[in-house]
């Protein structure tokens, strides 16, 4: 448990249980090399955390909408089984995200998710519920059997959009895009939309 306050807490690679942070203060939390969480839950922490390493959690992660996150490691989410819940509460990233999805349905809760890297769902089975979210990462990647094999991706509802990268869609599969609305955007042409 990190109390937050002012304070600054470093942690490098290593395996943990969970990663709560209390205290609605401005401290700094900063993860290197590869730690490995089962849930990690920032509610009320309006401080700083920086990915310096690429964390790896099994169970839910949520966000608090007073807090910043920097950094340029994507989180990777790892649940084989159950529901693991992803909470953003508006918050945007620097960061991207990785689902692993083998057996587990990862769950995005809230309407707004904004990362600045790319948005992967590989693996061998499992799901991403990601309906009736507005989405934006510079790029999403959908491979593997989780995204046409067991698996089900589903962005019912949602609009995603991709910014500043050549390989902007990359799908592998089938995926559920019932009533979203794709949009490319691209600095040096228009924005491209499918709906």
């Amino acid at each position: 448990e990190f109390s937050g306050g002012n304070s600054t807490l470093t942690m490098g690679q290593g395996h943990f249980r969970d990663l709560l942070v209390t205290n609605p203060g401005t401290g700094t939390l900063t993860l290197s090399g590869t730690p490995f969480f089962r849930n990690m839950n920032f509610t009320g922490f309006n401080g700083t955390w920086t990915t310096g390493g690429a964390p790896h959690m099994t169970g839910d992660y949520t966000l608090s909408a007073g807090m910043t996150i920097t950094g340029d490691h994507a989180i990777q989410f790892d649940g084989t089984a159950g529901v693991q819940n992803v909470t953003t509460n508006g918050v945007s990233s620097s960061t991207g995200y990785i689902f692993n999805a083998n057996g587990a349905t990862f769950k995005i809760n809230g309407n707004t998710v904004s990362l600045g890297l790319v948005t992967h769902v590989g693996g061998t089975s499992g799901a991403l519920d990601a309906s009736n979210i507005t989405w934006t990462a510079k790029r999403f990647q959908f491979s593997g059997s989780a995204a046409g094999g067991t698996g089900v991706v589903d962005l019912t509802n949602s609009t995603l959009t991709t910014i500043n990268d050549t390989n902007a869609w990359i799908l592998s599969g089938p995926c559920i895009f019932t009533g979203s609305e794709l949009i490319s955007s691209n600095s040096s042409a228009n924005p491209k939309t499918f709906s």
